[in-house]
This record gives structure tokens, C-alpha cells and sequence, in this order.
């Protein structure tokens, strides 16, 4: 099984990282990510969070045995940390455990594909490209360069290392009902 996925590894290719390479930005293979995105921006990070993981659980099932499918799926668990962090939950451990095992199946990392992803933002950036509605409107930039730029200016994902510690522990997730630790019950109470 190594063998094959270190076969697969290089059939892809070492250089192009595969989500981000530039050669790909013309597919718009970005705009899956867009809806979370648009609900991350209105400050709904918690949906953002639900949706980008439902989308990674998704992309996972698809593509079992494609790296680049993985490697999306990896990516969508990624922005669901971020989001699930910024809603101080500790659903973002999860999502980040599952972000990084995908990459490892995919013989990469997250700081792999972050530097990448920084590189072209840098590139956008020398070219003079900032995020705005006006920029997508002209035409003066590719759609997955635009949400690329969002991500950036909303979520500051070129400098994202993973979720910060002490994140709360949400125990009904269908409800949203926080239970602080201090008031579960505990298996010293009355001794």
C-alpha cells in the first residue's frame, strides 16, 4: 500500500502540490469553497464550519483513492478549523486531526500546502491584485485567485499553523447548548 501511494505521489508530481498549483487555478476549482466562505465573511462561523466540513466528509468519500480529491477534502477540513476556532469550539481539533492525517495520505502537509498557497499570494499581491468586488467585476482576475485573496483578507489563511489550545467543549452540538465544565457532574461528588 506505501509502495502504491508513494507511486501515486510521484505521477502527480513532487512540484506541483496539486490544489494550488497555478496551472490549475483556470478549472475554478476554488469556488466549492465559496459558499462557507460567504458565510465566514457574515460572521456565521459556525455554519461556515458545518458546511466546509460537510463538504471535506463529501470530497472524502469521492475521492478515496485521489490524491487531489484528498487533498480538497484536506483543504475544506483546514477552513472548517479555522472557522470552528474562530467560534471558539473545540470541534477545530477534530477538523484539524482530520486535515492532517488526509495530507499525510497524500504524502504532503498542511505547511506544504500553506507555503504554496503563500507564494501565490504573494505573486497576486506583486501584481498589484487586492480583494475587492471591483477586481472580480473587471475581469482582471480569475475567480480562484479572487476567492484565494478572500480567504486571505477574511481568515488569514497563508499564516494559519493549526488551532489555538483551551478552545470550549460544545456538548450539544445539534442544539449549540454550551455545558461549562465546572457544572457536569463528577465522579467525586460526594465523597
Amino acid at each position: 500500500m506505501l509502495v502504491y501511494r508513494l507511486i501515486r505521489f510521484l505521477l502527480i508530481g513532487v512540484v506541483g502540490v496539486g490544489l494550488f498549483a497555478t496551472s490549475v487555478s483556470s478549472a475554478q476549482e476554488l469556488s466549492i469553497y465559496d459558499e462557507g466562505l460567504s458565510e465566514f465573511s457574515d460572521r456565521n462561523f459556525d455554519l461556515a464550519a458545518q458546511q466546509w466540513g460537510a463538504l471535506a466528509n463529501r470530497l472524502e468519500r469521492l475521492g478515496s483513492q485521489d490524491d487531489i480529491q484528498l487533498k480538497r477534502s484536506a483543504f475544506a477540513h483546514v477552513l472548517a478549523t479555522v472557522a470552528y476556532e474562530k467560534d471558539n469550539d473545540s470541534r477545530a481539533y477534530d477538523n484539524w486531526s482530520s486535515a492532517v492525517r488526509l495530507y499525510e495520505e497524500t504524502l504532503t502537509k498542511w505547511d506544504d500546502q500553506r507555503r504554496v498557497i503563500t507564494k501565490r499570494l504573494e505573486k497576486l499581491v506583486d501584481e498589484g491584485y487586492v480583494y475587492t468586488t471591483e477586481e472580480l467585476k473587471k475581469n482582471e482576475i480569475n475567480s480562484d485567485d479572487h476567492i484565494l485573496l478572500k480567504m486571505q483578507d477574511v481568515m488569514s489563511l497563508g499564516y494559519y499553523d493549526g488551532p489555538r489550545a483551551g478552545l470550549a467543549h460544545k456538548r450539544d452540538y445539534m442544539n449549540n447548548i454550551d455545558e461549562p465544565f465546572y457544572n457536569k457532574p463528577s465522579l467525586f461528588d460526594g465523597y
